[in-house]
């Protein structure tokens, strides 16, 4: 105190600081309470005495408090012994397990009698904690992002510097538009909690706005790869599609325009199609991703979402018939003409499961057949089942937004009058194995409607007889690679005929595609009625140009008889 300022007395000190904001503690260097305000053991919620008795012989009593409530008692002790007797300053923040937080200050201050004294500021910040946070995602918010900006920090030159992590939500509009703003804001919360998990004590996650956040990491070292790495792989784990630029600030005046580079940088990655992390709701298996595209595939992918609205995406329908040429049911494949040009569907059905718009393409189709089932119900025909593909991208969205396809079917047959046991879901068995626990439970929520699974391109890839034991599946689809050599390739001859005796022993039925000769369908139903001889199930059906190509509804109408 310069003295030029007159003595004061204790009483007067200690009246003042009893009328200020914070709580208040003073312990002399051998840690003996010298000084405390009613506000210190009010705001704690503890008896006087827990304050009063802190010595350094009863430490005990404050160290049982901190154990009992606090969330990291050893940090809140650790950080007492090690500035006790020093005059460093400390700043730190106090985590109750009941929820509240406290700002806590500590300083040094030498005095003649006590030895070097620390003076204890408290602050309750639970209330503002709640105003800062984003009440979606736990991220701090937008107005907490304008005061970390604006305001110096007083440890900025322990820091010194900073580095800045945009991340960004890859075709978080189509996710609103298609599925509504509760798989939205299950995808922000999933983000969310993701780069809350990833950051540190001393890092900050906030939500700039809308599908856009923010990771601030203290560093003085260029760590920008390491991180993009870290959340990238943390996204990627999580199922999250999202575009990720980094930034360095080497203080903290250049946030912002550290903010502005990795936003830029962000962009970049986005136009180049240079996505980091896959996921909600897109196709998940990242060794199949490729970082770079052609410029073909660029120009594609941008146009996904507008040949849908446009219809320049569309549905035809091949019918797979019985041994005796009957439509058993048909399969629905999508086609796009783009400009009078048709784009092949192995180009861009992966292009639309990574993109997300395999969920827009999904709900069109099975709205748009079901409608058309009902269209046919009213003018008496007898009525096909329908085979849709269903995607591993479904899968994955299914595992992590919680959305029912179980119940989207249902809806939608019991709006058009047609049983769900008019369905029948065909998915590769390479995606089964992928996430064959969250497959087993999607297709047995379907089964329990009434909806059938048939395993497509069986036989192509790893061809597990417990994908077929484990799944309530029902039929199996051979696939035409060994069709093309029947009946004179021995080898081909041998795979169908092991195949279809599986269907036969598994009791299930057994679709034969890429049927294009009499011959080749001629050995197939001898295969078939050799199984009848034995006197055991085995129904087989043909799917191929020797029936039909897949035609419109209006052509497919043309083929399906009238009930009588």
């Amino acid at each position: 105190m310069p003295s030029t300022f007159p003595k004061i007395s204790f009483e007067l000190i200690a009246s003042t600081l009893g009328c200020i904001g914070d709580a208040v503690l003073i312990t002399s260097e051998s840690r003996e309470t010298l000084y405390y305000n009613e506000k210190l053991y009010r705001i704690w919620g503890v008896d006087e005495k827990v304050i009063s008795e802190y010595t350094s012989g009863h430490k005990e009593i404050g160290c049982k408090y901190a154990d009992k409530y606090l969330k990291h008692p050893d940090e809140f002790v650790e950080i007492v012994h090690r500035v006790q007797g020093t005059l460093q300053e400390t700043n730190d923040t106090i985590e109750f397990i009941d929820g509240r937080i406290f700002k806590r200050r500590g300083v040094g201050i030498k005095d003649e009698v006590h030895g070097i004294c620390r003076i204890w500021f408290f602050t309750d910040v639970t209330e503002k904690k709640y105003i800062n946070t984003d009440s979606l995602t736990k991220c701090l918010n937008r107005a907490a992002w304008d005061e970390f900006t604006q305001n110096q920090p007083s440890h900025e030159k322990a820091i010194g510097g900073y580095a800045v992590a945009v991340i960004d939500v890859n075709n978080f509009k189509l996710i609103n538009d298609e599925f509504g703003h509760e798989a939205g804001d299950k995808v922000l919360r999933r983000v969310g909690s993701t780069l809350l998990s990833v950051a540190r004590d001393q890092d900050l996650v906030f939500r700039i706005g809308g599908d856009e956040f923010c990771l601030v990491v203290p560093t003085r070292q260029d760590i920008n790869q390491l991180i993009e790495q870290r959340i990238a792989h943390c996204l990627i784990s999580s199922g999250i599609n999202a575009s990720v630029g980094i930034a360095m600030a080497s203080e903290h005046g250049q946030i912002l325009e550290a903010f502005r580079k990795a936003d830029v940088n962000m962009l970049r990655y986005k136009k180049d199609g240079k996505i980091k992390a896959q996921s909600l709701p897109v196709h998940h298996v990242l060794p199949q991703a490729r970082i770079t595209r052609t410029d073909e595939e660029l120009e594609l992918l941008s146009e996904l979402n507008v040949a849908l609205e446009k219809r320049e995406i569309y549905q035809l329908y091949q019918p797979i018939v019985d041994v005796n040429g009957c439509i058993s049911s048909v399969e629905v494949l999508m086609r796009w003409n783009k400009n009078g040009v048709s784009v092949p569907p192995s180009t861009f059905i992966p292009l639309a499961e990574e993109s997300g718009c395999i969920h827009a393409i999904w709900n069109a189709s099975l709205l748009e057949s079901v409608t058309q089932l009902a269209a046919w119900k009213k003018k008496n025909m007898v009525l096909p089942a329908l085979r849709l593909n269903f995607s591993g991208a479904q899968v994955e969205y299914a595992k992590n937004s919680g959305h029912s396809y179980a119940k989207q079917i249902s809806s939608i047959c019991e709006l058009n009058g047609i049983p769900p046991s008019l369905i029948r879901i065909e998915l590769t068995e390479t995606v089964l194995l992928q996430d064959l626990a969250k497959a087993k439970e999607i297709f047995e929520e379907l089964a329990a409607i009434g909806v059938h699974l048939s395993i497509d391109d069986y036989g192509t890839g790893f061809s597990s007889l417990s994908v077929i034991k484990m799944l309530p599946v029902t039929s199996i689809k051979i696939d035409g690679s060994f069709v093309h050599g029947l009946p004179d390739s021995a080898p081909d001859c041998s795979i169908v005929s092991t195949l279809i005796s599986l269907a036969r022993a598994m009791d299930i039925i057994a679709v034969v595609e890429c049927v294009e000769s009499s011959d080749q369908y001629d050995y197939i139903k001898s295969l078939s009625e050799s199984c009848s001889g034995s006197g055991m199930s085995c129904e087989t059906l043909f799917q191929g140009y020797l029936f039909s190509k897949p035609v419109h509804a209006e052509a497919l109408e043309q083929m399906l008889p009238i009930i009588d």
